[in-house]
């Protein structure tokens, strides 16, 4: 494993962790969740898995995460965008094929990078954020938009959320972004999820044109209930490794 550092399009500093399989053309980048880290302990099973099969990946922190106190204001869906397509091409430099797997709010990010990047190889989305993101953040806070509006943000514990990233998420539709998206695609999604709405994920996978959607009944949002966890996580490495 090596440390990696490479700037967003705003100049500021990312880091991430690259693990190498070997002598391979294929990588993954790997965006995590909102309360998660590039150091996620179910990215780091996935990560040794993928390895195994001859993929690379790349663990990231987005901005926010950087900071010595992380700031919601750096998780627009501009900045996550930015943040993921700038890993995306940095492991262009080496790889001939590169995709994306994100996780909940790394869904998200994984969604509007692979929209916008040229020939992704392919992409796994787990409970991914598939909509607006002020409206995701208003369903996970339970913060009345109009409220929120009306304060200009609203807490959540220490964290400050301000309404500019609600203004941000405005300017993008998910599931417009998602339709571009033309490399194979797996989804998993737990139809007891209450971070997420099950009901955009079921959208958006109708939109993607080569799209696998995985429904999981009686799982949540992370996969524990019903011992789901490693029933996702192997089928995300299998996906991976049989694209190749």
């Amino acid at each position: 494993m090596a440390k990696v550092l490479f700037s967003n399009s705003k100049g500021q500093q990312l880091q991430g962790v690259y693990s190498s399989a070997g002598k391979s053309d294929y990588a993954i980048v790997m965006c995590h969740g909102l309360g998660s880290s590039m150091n996620d302990p179910s990215f780091m099973i996935m990560e040794r898995g993928l390895n195994r099969a001859g993929i690379d990946t790349l663990r990231f922190s987005y901005y926010s995460q950087r900071l010595l106190n992380p700031n919601p204001q750096y998780i627009s869906t501009t900045d996550l965008k930015d943040d993921a397509t700038r890993a995306y091409r940095q492991m262009k430099k080496t790889h001939r094929h590169v995709g994306f797997l994100g996780f909940s709010l790394g869904g998200l990010a994984a969604i509007m990078a692979a929209s916008e990047a040229k020939n992704p190889w392919a992409v796994a989305l787990l409970s991914p954020v598939a909509t607006h993101l002020g409206e995701a953040l208003s369903h996970l806070a339970k913060v009345d938009v109009k409220e929120w509006e009306k304060h200009g943000f609203f807490m959540d514990g220490k964290l400050k959320y301000p309404f500019s990233l609600y203004e941000d998420a405005s300017r993008y539709n998910v599931p417009k972004a998602a339709s571009k998206i033309k490399c194979p695609v797996v989804i998993y999604q737990g139809d007891l999820d209450r971070k997420v709405d099950p009901k955009n994920t079921d959208i958006i996978a109708k939109r993607i044109p080569n799209c696998r959607y995985e429904k999981i009944i009686g799982a949540d949002h992370i996969f524990l209930k019903n011992l789901t966890l490693l029933q996702v996580m192997r089928g995300t490495v299998e996906f991976f490794k049989s694209q190749k």
